[in-house]
């Protein structure tokens, strides 16, 4: 999961933040939220920045960002973890849902292959209403684990709910399927 931001690390990169015109951040947001690469277009479109891609300078800069050409595509991957922590931490949950839902809305548009059809699940997923999250994403740890992405369907069970309010049936779902899962990875 996503580390807590200590003060060192604020004191590391809480500047360079700071001083970030606001396209730029925009870009960091999104790139924080992704956690993984992501093609730049994408990126661009969904930080609603030009298509140029100068908002990156300051991101390449400062080394918070790779870019990489792969499948036919560039593509921007954050560096940094702890800068993606100390981002999201200023960053609401319903902002955070809104990036999950722009993205899988974006990769729709890309041409059809297995990498974009699986984050299309994962973001959707990720950008559900609070009311819909759980049900979206049981579903997508159970297609995880069906194709032995178990580490990832593990990363899925771990940020389900688990209180009180869910239903039984699901309760039952969501332990079978973890149960599965550690007993693959050995845990």
């Amino acid at each position: 999961g996503p580390i807590t931001p200590t003060t060192s690390l604020v004191r590391m990169y809480g500047d360079v933040l700071s001083r970030l015109p606001d396209d730029t951040m925009r870009l960091l947001e999104v790139l924080s939220v992704v956690g993984e690469s992501i093609p730049l277009r994408v990126a661009l479109l969904i930080a609603n920045n030009s298509p140029d891609g100068m908002s990156m300078g300051p991101l390449l800069r400062h080394g918070l960002i790779q870019v990489k050409e792969d499948h036919e595509e560039t593509w921007l991957h954050l560096r940094q973890p702890a800068v993606a922590s100390l981002v999201l931490n200023h960053i609401s949950k319903k902002q955070i849902r809104k990036i999950h839902r722009e993205v899988a809305r974006a990769l729709i548009s890309m041409p059809a292959s297995q990498w974009r059809d699986q984050l299309i699940a994962w973001h959707a997923a990720h950008g559900a209403a609070p009311a819909k999250a759980l049900h979206s994403l049981l579903h997508l740890a159970e297609t995880l684990h069906g194709d032995h992405r178990h580490r990832q369907a593990l990363q899925v069970l771990q940020q389900i709910p688990t209180g009180g309010s869910v239903p039984p049936l699901t309760r039952a779902r969501l332990a079978i399927v973890h149960g599965e899962v550690l007993m693959v990875l050995g845990r």
